[in-house]
């Protein structure tokens, strides 16, 4: 909603294999001059100013996020992230710097709930260090694990049998 700065957004129908939720915030403006998929909203003037993400008993991260992206406050996040991609200290990823990541920020956190204590949905609550323009969108990714596997009798073209189903840590 523009115009607002707090907010509260629940998902819900979440995979029982989700690893991982990633958050962004992007401009649905159209125009030659708008990258909308770099997501360089969330690293704006009206970016995330705190942000934590609650799976069931999961709450990531503790304490929650206090970002200003604009000030290059942020490397808590940053690491994270890197983490995420697989990056170190030297080479955070694949070239991607500080300062790149505080322009487009991708705010990713891994979800570990226990078999157990599952929960399908999550709940996302955040701030901005200003009111949100119009055409804001808030992304969220949901990362999750399927296998597929499909057995065949000698001589047929469809399989004889399939099965998809959810990979649980």
């Amino acid at each position: 909603t523009a115009a607002q700065t707090t907010f509260t957004e629940t998902f819900s129908g979440l995979s029982p294999s989700t690893s991982a939720i990633l958050v962004a915030l992007r401009t649905d403006t159209h125009a030659l001059n708008e990258d909308r998929e770099r997501y360089s909203l969330g690293g704006s003037a009206t970016g995330i100013k705190s942000l934590q993400c609650t799976a069931g008993q999961f709450v990531a991260p503790q304490p929650s996020y206090n970002l200003n992206f604009p000030q290059r406050q942020a490397a808590r996040a940053m690491s994270d992230f890197v983490d995420f991609v697989g990056g170190s200290a030297r080479d955070g990823a694949g070239g991607f710097s500080y300062e790149e990541f505080c322009d487009a920020p991708l705010l990713c956190f891994r979800i570990l709930q226990n078999p157990s204590e599952y929960s399908s949905t999550i709940s996302l609550k955040f701030s901005t260090q200003n009111p949100v323009p119009d055409n804001t969108t808030l992304m969220v990714f949901a990362i999750h694990s399927k296998v597929f596997e499909a057995e065949w009798n000698q001589g047929e073209n469809m399989p004889s049998k399939v099965v998809v189903d959810e990979i649980l840590a």
